[in-house]
């Protein structure tokens, strides 16, 4: 006695958690009579909710105390077999094969009737394609009709907060109390969450990580309450991932190294420039004028950038990173350059000693007046560089050149004067020379 009171709880216990359990996981209504019925649904399982027309759909249920199992479809009933009984717990397989979206109602009774029966009900719905298809071959089109007294208004994907996941706005009418998807693409039913009621519609978004990340199909369902029953609608929407997540990009600049902050105007400056990986894009501001960086080198976790200008005046440099060419979100830093105004070289007086009684190897000796900025005097003796004018002691706008001519004849001798050593902006001079023996 003991033993079959024992195996009568445990029957009745798994019958209470599987019913609990298959109430969280999915919008069933366990029971449509408000009697006490004395056969049960314990288990309800089915092979897809989501079929083109005319493809089978398999149910797998257990009961306690049924002789009967049976789902009723536009008013023919559709019997269940029974495939095994262990204890009081018998297993059905049913079988039925919709050719449109709808609610499928199965009962159960110990005896074949509806009346006094267990009753749960499925939302199946019958891909538009492939009623699409049928409807073709038959000579006519149709798009399928929502069922119930609820309306879902439009599907789409919208822009993902995170990787491989998907949201979904669903826009349905404004009595709408709950809207939830099948497990095609996660495994379990998922509630929608309402962002926003208008007078006459309600917007609803669906957030979940599909099992597999590729393109699928749902089943999104809309009612009053979380529960199946005459008013409930569903449509199927196919999910393509044309919204995917877009990380946020965030430049920034991790540092900035100027060659040198002071220089001479129109004179070179390079810097260096270190940004994150997020940094696609890098200029500065010069003068009033862009100049794009080049970007150099690239490590796991930085990107490196040159940048080279000559300043026209002293200004603060600001230097900007973005992941677009544009400055609208872009980071930006400062440093400040100093250019001195520096005059342009001026030679003033070329003077050659023995001008007229030059000979081979023997030294020429020249002297040359600038200005007081110059401070590189050089020659050449056509186009050979023949050596470098140094500054007299005692005046610093002097300099003396001597040089050695090693061959005889007319040679051009040309005079150079810069601030730097560098024919580039320098002043020059050029005199004609007779070599003699």
């Amino acid at each position: 006695m003991f033993k079959n009171l024992r195996s009568n709880f445990r029957n009745k216990l798994l019958a209470m958690l599987c019913i609990a359990a298959l109430a969280v996981t999915m919008p069933v209504s366990l029971s449509a009579n408000t009697g006490n019925p004395a056969a049960a649904f314990t288990f309800v399982s089915v092979s897809q909710s989501t079929v083109n027309a005319g493809q089978p759909v398999t149910f797998t249920l257990s009961t306690t105390g049924a002789n009967f199992v049976f789902a009723n479809i536009a008013g023919t009933n559709v019997p269940a077999v029974e495939t095994q009984t262990l204890g009081n717990q018998t297993t059905w397989s049913l079988t039925v094969t919709p050719m449109q979206s709808q609610t499928i109602l199965i009962y159960a009774n110990t005896i074949q009737a509806m009346e006094g029966s267990s009753v749960i009900s499925f939302p199946i719905t019958v891909n538009a394609a492939g009623m699409m298809d049928q409807q073709v071959q038959q000579g006519g089109f149709q798009h399928t009709p929502q069922v119930g007294a609820h309306r879902i208004y439009s599907i789409e994907e919208i822009t993902a907060t995170e990787p491989n996941s998907v949201i979904l706005r669903i826009v349905t009418d404004a009595n709408a109390g709950a809207v939830w998807m099948g497990p095609e693409a996660t495994g379990s039913y998922r509630q929608a969450t309402r962002v926003s009621q208008s007078g006459s519609q309600s917007t609803w978004e669906m957030r979940y990580r599909p099992t597999h990340f590729r393109a699928h199909n749902v089943t999104i369902s809309a009612n009053a309450r979380y529960e199946l029953g005459p008013t409930v609608v569903s449509q199927n929407f196919s999910v393509n991932l044309t919204a995917p997540y877009v990380p946020t990009a965030r430049p920034a600049i991790t540092r900035i190294t100027p060659n040198s902050v002071i220089v001479d105007r129109r004179d070179r400056t390079d810097v260096s420039i270190r940004t994150n990986l997020d940094a696609r894009y890098v200029w500065a501001e010069v003068d009033g004028s862009r100049i794009n960086a080049r970007h150099s080198t690239a490590s796991a976790t930085v990107r490196n950038w040159t940048l080279d200008f000559r300043p026209d005046r002293s200004q603060t440099v600001r230097v900007y990173a973005n992941n677009t060419d544009s400055p609208t979100g872009a980071v930006t830093e400062t440093f400040r350059v100093t250019v001195r105004d520096v005059e342009n070289p001026r030679i003033h007086e070329v003077d050659i000693r023995d001008e007229f009684s030059i000979r081979v190897n023997r030294r020429v000796v020249v002297e040359i007046r600038t200005n007081a900025d110059v401070e590189h005097v050089w020659a050449t003796l056509d186009g050979s560089r023949v050596g470098n004018a140094r500054r007299d002691s005692h005046r610093s706008s002097l300099w003396i050149l001597e040089f050695d001519p090693r061959n005889t004849g007319n040679q051009n001798l040309r005079i150079y004067a810069n601030t730097r050593e560098s024919s580039t902006g320098a002043d020059t001079r050029s005199r004609n020379i007779f070599v003699d023996w």
